[in-house]
């Protein structure tokens, strides 16, 4: 009856979109006896996966005729291994009962030592108020004497649930897991997150079988463009890749390879962008010396942002100039040096090669 109970408070949960953490200034009232239970013992686990059927059957032959495998020695390892397993048990009933007193204790002392403006979680056995949370645990040995620690908030009356997990010896796994629940309970809340990109934009998946591969840029933009979409600028995919693949605008990048973009820098020609680390620094080169780069690729439908539309008049600019003057006066030409410095400004991703243009 209790676990159809806990289940159908679980299920409710998911229709509710506030966290367990709110109200964000609410002092809760949590039970301090948890239900703490014993997992599995992985090290016991690995072990008895890791032997074999035969190594089995031959260490039970090598004691059956071992010489010093008579009844009086057969019976000590029998009491030795029952002591074993006793031992073990008091051991960890015994960790039970130090870990949920260690944890409340250090729950508390962490909300004193940074002067908590409201004691958000308090531990209260007092029968005339209600309770906010149930605290349900689970600790299992992963071995070496490490142990692993899930404790979930089960917040009462909505069913919701907040798990928290740490991976540490059994002195001081408290301490690391009691860290966790403080910071997430106490800790500032940010802003609700906002997209950088254009609103409008989106990001479209490669041809079918184009997917996970590196493939020629002409093939990458004639599809792009059968498909009412083009080449994305490197901003964009620099943009994307750091808000990941779980936000509206954001995406995974492979690493350490090229993709083709639509920038035009110093060069009227078709531009790659390298994500990963590179020397020189510029991530972003033409095919030159490269013979027939293949490089990954997205497509993208929507307009780019002013940043881009206006960084691509200053490079058309800059062309024009380069394209009337020798390239002996590039670096002294004031007109070029101020458009560079323009770009360096603006945050070009493009390695500008006068480094000091705004000096």
């Amino acid at each position: 009856m209790t676990k159809l109970f806990l289940i159908s408070l679980i299920l409710f949960s998911a229709l509710l979109k506030a966290e367990v953490r709110d109200p964000s200034t609410q002092s809760f009232k949590i039970y301090p006896k948890m239900m703490l239970q014993e997992g599995s013992d992985f090290s016991d686990i690995e072990n008895s996966y890791n032997t074999t059927r035969r190594d089995v059957r031959r260490q039970f032959i090598y004691d059956y005729r071992s010489q010093y495998f008579s009844y009086p020695y057969q019976d000590t390892l029998m009491i030795f291994d029952q002591m074993y397993d006793l031992h073990k048990q008091i051991a960890i009933q015994n960790f039970s009962k130090s870990f949920e007193s260690s944890l409340r204790a250090e729950l508390d002392r962490l909300s004193d030592f940074y002067h908590a403006p409201v004691k958000r979680l308090v531990f209260s056995f007092a029968p005339d108020k209600p309770i906010d949370f149930f605290l349900l645990g689970i600790y299992s040995h992963v071995g070496a004497g490490v142990f692993r620690v899930s404790m979930t908030f089960l917040k009462l009356p909505s069913g919701e649930t907040q798990t928290f997990e740490e991976t540490d010896y059994p002195e001081s796994v408290h301490l690391s897991l009691a860290k966790k629940i403080f910071n997430y309970f106490y800790g500032n809340r940010f802003a609700p997150y906002e997209n950088p990109q254009n609103s409008k934009l989106a990001f479209l998946l490669p041809a079918p079988m184009d997917q996970g591969k590196l493939v020629d840029a002409t093939d990458a933009s004639n599809y792009c463009s059968a498909i009412n979409a083009r080449l994305p600028y490197a901003r964009e995919l620099v943009l994307a890749r750091a808000m990941g693949p779980y936000h509206n605008g954001g995406m995974d990048l492979i690493a350490n390879v090229y993709y083709v973009v639509a920038d035009e820098t110093y060069w009227s020609e078709q531009y790659f962008y390298y994500n990963g680390k590179i020397e020189p620094i510029n991530k972003m080169r033409t095919a030159a010396g490269m013979g027939n780069l293949r490089a990954a690729y997205f497509c993208v439908r929507g307009e780019p942002s002013n940043v881009i539309q206006n960084e691509k008049v200053l490079w058309e600019k800059l062309r024009g100039i380069r394209r009337q003057i020798s390239s002996f006066e590039w670096e002294k030409n004031p007109d070029l040096n101020a458009l560079e410095c323009q770009l360096k400004k603006s945050g070009t991703p493009m390695f500008l090669f006068n480094a000091d243009a705004c000096r």
